[in-house]
């Protein structure tokens, strides 16, 4: 009977052992699946970043739009009908030199990676957070639609390090700003107004004037906190803006605010169409003044020419940008520094001479002057650094010159330039930023020589016309891969002049 039970247990035995052969078969075969499928997802989330950064690269709204959401869909669409998605001026993705995504994780509908980000010409790296989430059963990259993007929470880009240049002003400001007041923000309720009276207890913020088209005349206090142009941008009839004599902060006088000592211009009113006894449209700056704060002009719509302070060292950021009608400015031999987009979309534009004394023109500083026609820089230029997009798409710039002091040509300089025909610079530039040439679709020569070390991507992408020379016998190693993207003219290496 034993035999028989002994004999009886073998095939159970056997049954049991088949059955955890096949779990273990079939748990290694689901970590298989699992492990092919994650290596998939990983694959797909990491050409995403990739996206992300050429979406930016190229200034391309859909790209951009394809990597947060579905094609198409109503986010998608909203998305893509942003004007100001490319325009955050601390783009970090503008100077990074490689990266490596690493730490995947992965879950139901999500996954999280880390981003390892090198800085061209830094020792450093960042390890950031990416987020990713499943839509219609695709991956997407994760987006807040009012953060533009969260890989700006941080920034460091080459072309907005502080300004060391000898000169550059610093302005000197007007005293501590006192402490706004601690009462609700203010609220117009009647948006027909033609004069308001701000009390010394009213909080001004940005909403406070919205839609109140109508505002001529605005008063303030004695001693009010503070002063920003940017309450008044659709203020279009707002000619004056008059502050209490008894003010130790700020000064008025024909309707435009000073600082007290009237060295810093704050606040010239947008509609504003008559100085003095002018001709309409024109306005001449007190000599006093050495500052134009930022946005100080910003948007206006009743000047067409401005005559500079002989003693004006900085014009701040924003501070003539979207003058439609501003048709010419003349500038003094004091000027230092030209903010980032201080004229950016100033239509009527034609021409700029620029003084010898200015050193520095930050990025997008006239960007959308559809007008500008010339650019007049002496072979005296003190100039050291032109930003980035300082001339993207002046679409009737025929010719530019490089000064001596200038070795980069910018990320976008002379993107969209359409009309650019000739270029004409020294041999000290080292570097062509990204599409910097991109559609000069009329520049017909260029010459790269022996110190240009390295030319980014794309850097001549759309130029139909061109006819490119190269000092080096082949492509060197230092350059971007992809620095001829978009280029398909025949190239004539091994050239000499």
């Amino acid at each position: 009977m034993k035999k028989g039970k002994g004999r009886k247990a073998g095939p159970v035995i056997k049954k049991i052992f088949t059955v955890l052969l096949l779990v273990i078969l079939l748990g290694a075969g689901t970590f298989v699946t699992i492990a092919l499928r994650q290596d998939i997802v990983r694959a797909k989330i990491d050409n995403l970043f990739f996206t992300y950064l050429r979406a930016h690269a190229e200034k391309d709204i859909h790209m951009a739009a394809s990597v947060f959401y579905p094609e198409g869909s109503e986010e998608y669409n909203e998305f893509i009908k942003r004007t100001d998605y490319f325009a955050n001026p601390n783009a970090i993705l503008l100077s990074i030199n490689r990266y490596t995504i690493m730490n995947h994780k992965f879950g139901p509908g999500w996954a999280k990676a880390e981003v390892d980000i090198w800085f061209a010409h830094s020792m450093y790296s960042i390890i950031y957070q990416l987020s990713f989430i499943k839509r219609d059963n695709d991956w997407y990259l994760e987006h807040d639609l009012e953060n533009k993007s969260h890989l700006y929470d941080f920034s460091i880009i080459e072309d907005t390090f502080p300004i060391t240049t000898p000169g550059v002003y610093v302005p000197i400001g007007s005293g501590p700003m006192a402490p706004p007041p601690s009462g609700p923000p203010l609220v117009i309720e009647d948006k027909s107004i033609t004069e308001y009276r701000i009390k010394p207890d009213e909080r001004v913020e940005y909403d406070t004037f919205r839609g109140c088209i109508n505002l001529n005349r605005v008063y303030f206090p004695a001693d009010y906190y503070y002063i920003d142009p940017q309450w008044f941008i659709e203020c279009t009839h707002l000619y004056s803006i008059e502050v209490s004599p008894d003010c130790t902060r700020y000064y008025s006088e024909d309707g435009v605010v000073y600082t007290k000592a009237k060295d810093e211009l704050v606040c010239y009113p947008v509609g504003k169409v008559q100085s003095h006894n002018l001709p309409l449209g024109e306005f001449i700056m007190p000599d006093t003044v050495q500052v134009i704060k930022d946005y100080a002009f910003y948007k206006t719509t009743g000047i067409s020419k401005v005559q500079l302070s002989k003693n004006l060292r900085q014009i701040g950021n924003y501070a003539f940008s979207g003058s439609k009608y501003l048709r010419e400015i003349i500038a003094y031999g004091s000027l230092d520094l030209i903010g980032y987009s201080a004229f950016e979309n100033c239509e009527k534009l034609k021409s700029f001479t620029l003084p010898d004394s200015v050193t520095v023109v930050e990025k997008e500083a006239f960007r959308g002057c559809t007008a500008l026609e010339s650019f007049n820089i002496s072979p005296d230029s003190n100039l050291k650094r032109i930003g980035h997009s300082a001339f993207e798409n002046c679409r009737s710039l025929k010719s530019f010159y490089i000064p001596q002091g200038i070795n980069k040509i910018s990320h976008w300089m002379f993107t969209g330039c359409t009309s650019l025909e000739e270029i004409t610079m020294h041999t000290r530039i080292t570097e062509i930023g990204l599409y910097a040439f991109k559609d000069c679709a009329s520049l017909k020569n260029f010459y790269i020589n022996q110190n240009i070390t390295y030319v980014n991507r794309g850097a001549f992408y759309g130029c139909e016309a061109l006819s490119l020379k190269i000092y080096f016998k082949s492509v060197p190693i230092a350059w971007h891969m992809a620095w001829d993207d978009g280029f398909n003219n025949s190239i004539e290496w091994n050239y000499r002049v």
